[in-house]
């Protein structure tokens, strides 16, 4: 096994208060602390940024100016470490290990390609092909308390049961199936395996914590929700 040296750069737009390393590690610098008047107030030393979840993917908080910003690991180790020649926006996990996020194991995609090397690592189910889509994946439909509902046989399919005037829904359910997003249109979604029993009750919905904001928006999709009861009953599957 290769081991690889660390080795820190400043992280662009944060310059003199945070860099990352190769390794995929986040610290802040020492530096002093002031008031909006410009008062010294402290000495803060640096240390390494214990990240957080975004679902699969590690995340830590920046913070300038008094503003603070929440950013994936490992797109600060991509576009620190790996050449973007092409100006792909994305960012792929090689081996499939969203939490390695060794400068070496991280590779700029296009959407297109992000997600055909999903499909191949088994991160994401590959379904039939469809007649309005190139890839139709079947999805499963649950109630903010994790109950099953009902099951679909792609985005575009759910999307037209709910009948949502938003043009974005599909990619709103699609971002609810990739962990990005807690719910759509009142409801959580994922995707089905091919071969595979659809899941009665989300995994591990139990042991979820929200914040305020995601309490307010779960009350939110509460309401959004009540507002399909009838066609679901009327329209069951």
């Amino acid at each position: 096994m290769n081991l690889i040296k660390p080795e820190w750069k400043d992280i662009a737009g944060y310059e003199g208060l945070y860099k990352v390393s190769n390794t995929g590690l986040v610290r802040s610098l020492n530096r002093d602390i002031y008031d909006a008047c410009g008062k010294w107030i402290s000495y803060r030393k640096g240390c390494v940024l214990i990240p957080f979840y975004s679902r699969k993917y590690k995340c830590v908080k920046l913070c300038k100016g008094g503003l603070e910003k929440s950013v994936f690991v490992h797109r600060l180790v991509a576009m620190t470490f790996v050449p973007n020649p092409d100006n792909k926006p994305e960012v792929n996990h090689i081996d499939g290990d969203t939490t390695n996020n060794v400068f070496t194991n991280l590779e700029w995609v296009t959407k297109k390609e992000n997600m055909q090397h999903a499909i191949q690592t088994g991160l994401i189910p590959e379904g039939p092909k469809g007649e309005n889509s190139k890839r139709a994946v079947k999805i499963a439909m649950y109630d903010l308390y994790g109950n099953f509902i009902r099951t679909f046989g792609s985005i575009s399919d759910a999307a037209r049961f709910l009948n949502a005037s938003n043009p974005r829904i599909g990619s709103h359910i699609s971002a609810v199936c990739r962990g990005t997003r807690y719910s759509s249109c009142g409801y959580i979604w994922r995707y089905v395996k091919d071969n595979e029993a659809v899941e009665t009750k989300v995994p591990g919905i139990e042991d979820r914590i929200y914040s305020i904001s995601q309490v307010k928006r779960k009350k939110y999709d509460i309401f959004r929700s009540a507002e399909i009861l009838d066609k679901l009953k009327n329209n069951p599957r």
